[in-house]
């Protein structure tokens, strides 16, 4: 059974929906499109926009998965969106549409591998599929039975792939793969029985945020240090509203607040994390899983269909805005792969 979504101070609800994440409100899965135009703002926040009818015209074109000749020689977004299970690709920093994959059962958060590999958490079908960087073929199907998967990250000094899902009964875990193949190891934190998104640190540490069980949940950080094999408990100095994305940012653990629209960066020392700076992502809409890439944070607005850079670590005003499609409704996770 899976965790319904809730607003705090509303007692949890043990039915049969995506959860907090993925519907934001006990709603049912048919999913209702809003109207939207389709624009870009440059990335120097100047005047200008892309017509709709280009980037509309360039989906409807193609039935299935498909992307551009010039898409592997580009560094690349991927940003996924449950409503229409698809994963759609964009030239990255230029925001151009190049491509879209399909046929997953609602995909939610993404990672990338040193490759450029990408692994898309396909949650209803509980397994992870992987794709190499501009390709439209699964390279490999990573199998997470039993469990709804919804977020990922790489080891970049391993390889080894963390999963953080979530099981039929509504607790969920921590599955490793080594080197990203076979059969995960599981792991379970002390108090965290709903688990979210994960991140690596440079040193190899794996750090996974969630919640407790609780009437009002509260948000709890957990990790697996280096050659360790169990999670501990992290504490924190900030309190978090919503889970969001974790990422190692090369100085600081970035834990995201999607109720807030916030991401804050923590400095870990043993089992304490201090936080030493806030990133606000003015005008988002529940930025669930976040990217940074040098000096900009990508996130997608599952309340809204659009996809903001913001300056990193600094955030205020969105410096870059692609206006997505209106029928690419709660869009989830996103990363960026680089070419090779």
């Amino acid at each position: 059974m899976l965790r319904c979504a809730k607003r705090r101070g509303t007692p949890r609800m043990k039915v049969l929906t995506l959860g907090r994440h993925a519907l934001g409100g006990c709603a049912s899965i048919a999913f209702l499109a809003a109207c939207s135009s389709t624009g870009l703002q440059p990335l120097n926040g100047a005047a200008g926009t892309t017509p709709q009818k280009p980037t509309v015209a360039i989906r409807e074109q193609h039935k299935g998965s498909w992307m551009t000749g010039e898409a592997k020689a580009q560094d690349l977004l991927y940003v996924s969106a449950i409503s229409t299970s698809s994963v759609y690709v964009y030239s990255y920093p230029k925001g151009e549409l190049v491509g879209t994959l399909t046929g997953f059962d609602m995909p939610q958060g993404l990672c990338s591998d040193t490759k450029g590999n990408v692994f898309v958490a396909n949650y209803r079908a509980t397994n992870l599929i992987e794709y190499a960087h501009g390709g439209t073929t699964p390279i490999a199907t990573i199998a997470d039975p039993n469990y709804w998967p919804e977020g990922c990250a790489v080891d970049r000094t391993t390889g080894n792939l963390a999963v953080t899902d979530n099981g039929a009964d509504g607790e969920g875990g921590m599955a490793v793969y080594l080197h990203a193949t076979g059969s995960p190891h599981r792991h379970r934190a002390p108090h965290m029985f709903y688990y979210f998104f994960c991140g690596y640190d440079d040193q190899g540490d794996l750090f996974v945020d969630g919640e407790n069980y609780a009437s009002i949940p509260t948000t709890e950080l957990a990790e697996i240090s280096g050659g360790a094999q169990r999670l501990v408990d992290i504490t924190m100095d900030q309190s978090i509203g919503l889970p969001g994305g974790v990422q190692w940012d090369g100085n600081y653990l970035a834990v995201g607040d999607a109720e807030n629209g916030v991401i804050y960066q923590f400095k870990i020392s043993g089992n304490t994390g201090t936080r030493e700076g806030t990133t606000s992502l003015n005008d988002s809409s529940t930025v669930n899983q976040f990217w940074i890439q040098d000096s900009a944070v990508i996130g997608a607005n599952f309340d809204s269909p659009s996809i903001m850079f913001w300056n990193y670590p600094a955030g205020g005003q969105p410096r870059k805005t692609i206006e997505t499609h209106h029928k690419w409704r709660q869009v989830f996770g996103a990363t960026i792969s680089v070419a090779n």
